[in-house]
């Protein structure tokens, strides 16, 4: 991308793009585009795979943000034995997003037991549904104590959520009025800046009423949106935004994706930690024998393709700079009228328009409401 924005930055001021050029500029600008395609798909190719200079042992290295690696091995399950919601109506991109970082994703429809949970690392239980018989409550109870994960999503008070909340006696509130309170230093806000959410939610956790082990993430007028719990060895997570936040329409906004990331990592029991290169170099040197071979080569042939190719690319443009003449811009017509376009202002969380009210306010260093993600903007 840097690349594109290179060239096209250099042959949009030079006028290049609609000027009639002979064959041989016309080659070199392609050669240039080229060039910024591949150097653009080297860089990716290390993104991807510069983590495979490690084995995924999480054991030794829990302090290191491995991405495409941290769930490998989990099995998730989505909870649809009584009714519940198709989660992949509502929630694709989070579910894909697991399948990314190596889980896999199956439906549940087979009544509750401890035989049927057993090959799953990872339970999600959307909207809808009826209640769960005490037989199979005390089978997820058993489940999640030995060390497994619950994701609870979706802001209705619906029996299937409901009876598995309380049997971890975690109760339902009112609505959210107000505004929300975000614990930053949380492992599921691990660079996160800013969330997003639509509001109204339909409900909140009452933490008047529930547990007093539930860590609060985000929270709204003494109640709670997201929260979670530890149960033994077990892990359970409650997001009562559900759609509003981390759904298919709003998981774009903020910083939602980040925020779904750590919620999948942290219910895998994996510590999330920002990306730091000199980690991963300290690392290296400290226990050479957690280097793989293949995984090293390939990342040093990456960055070698792609410096050369940077290079490469860098004098291309110098040589279309030095040998093609500047073509001056053509001048403006006389005697007609020319409109000046007016600056717009955006929001720089959701990027909707303010008002020339709000624009006038932040000329003169006020702070002002975003009207559509509520946000601050100073």
């Amino acid at each position: 991308m840097i690349g594109y924005l290179i060239v096209g930055g250099y042959l949009n001021k030079r006028r290049l793009i609609k000027t009639k050029c002979g064959l041989k500029l016309k080659i070199k600008i392609s050669i240039v585009l080229v060039l910024s395609l591949i150097t653009c798909s080297c860089m990716q190719l290390i993104n991807t795979n510069h983590f495979a200079v490690l084995n995924a042992n999480l054991a030794n290295l829990n302090d290191f943000y491995i991405h495409q690696s941290q769930m490998d091995g989990e099995k998730i399950g989505c909870i649809m034995t009584h009714g519940e919601s198709n989660l992949y109506l509502q929630y694709s991109y989070i579910l894909n997003q697991a399948k990314f970082f190596g889980a896999t994703v199956e439906d549940i429809t087979a009544t509750i037991t401890t035989e049927s949970l057993s090959t799953y690392t990872i339970v999600v239980i959307g909207d809808g549904g009826s209640s769960w018989s005490a037989s199979e409550l005390t089978a997820l109870d058993n489940w999640v104590r030995s060390g497994r994960s619950i994701y609870i999503l979706g802001d209705n008070k619906d029996a299937s959520q409901v009876s598995v909340s309380n049997k971890f006696n975690v109760f339902y509130g009112p609505p959210p009025s107000g505004w929300s309170g975000i614990d930053w230093d949380s492992p599921l806000m691990v660079d996160v800046t800013h969330t997003s959410w639509v509001y109204p939610s339909l409900s909140t956790i009452d933490l008047s009423s529930s547990t007093n082990e539930l860590t609060v993430v985000i929270s709204n007028s003494g109640n709670g949106e997201v929260v979670y719990l530890q149960k033994g060895k077990g892990r359970l997570l409650w997001n009562v935004f559900g759609e509003g936040m981390i759904g298919d329409s709003q998981v774009y906004s903020g910083h939602n994706r980040q925020f779904s990331e750590n919620c999948w990592i942290w219910l895998a029991n994996n510590q999330v930690s920002p990306f730091r290169i000199d980690i991963l170099i300290s690392i290296i040197a400290l226990n050479p024998s957690l280097i793989s071979p293949r995984g090293l080569s390939l990342t040093i042939v990456s960055l070698i393709i792609a410096s050369v190719l940077v290079g490469i690319l860098i004098i291309a443009i110098l040589i279309i700079s030095l040998k093609t003449p500047d073509i001056k811009p053509k001048p403006k017509p006389k005697g007609k009228r020319v409109l000046r376009k007016r600056k717009m202002w955006n929001c720089p969380y959701c990027h909707a328009p303010v008002t020339l009210h709000q624009v006038e306010k932040l000329k003169k260093g006020e702070s002002v409401n975003c009207e559509y993600c509520r946000n601050i903007i100073r």
